[in-house]
C-alpha cells in the first residue's frame, strides 16, 4: 500500500525487553527489509522519520546492512 518513503522501522525498546532482546529486535527488522533496495533501507532505517519528523540531520548509517550478525554496541 505504502512504498518504503512512507515507512519506518520503529520499536519501544527499552520496554520491549519483557519480550525480546535488542539484537533479536534488529535481526527482524533487517530479515523484514532484506529484499528492499539499498535506497529503500536507508528509509526505513532512518530517512522517512528524519523526513516525517523535520530531524534535519543525517541518519547515523546511511544503509542498514543486511548480511551477517549485528555488533549492537556498533549501533548504541
Amino acid at each position: 500500500m505504502f512504498g518504503a518513503d512512507r515507512c519506518m522501522f520503529e520499536s519501544n525498546y527499552p520496554l520491549e525487553k519483557m519480550g525480546t532482546n535488542y539484537t533479536a529486535l534488529w535481526n527482524t527488522f533487517k530479515r523484514t527489509a532484506y529484499h528492499a533496495s539499498d535506497h529503500e533501507r536507508g528509509d526505513l532505517f532512518g530517512g522517512t522519520a528524519n523526513r516525517a519528523y523535520r530531524l534535519g540531520c543525517e541518519p547515523a548509517w546511511q544503509f542498514a546492512p543486511v548480511s551477517g550478525v549485528i555488533d549492537v554496541k556498533k549501533w548504541l
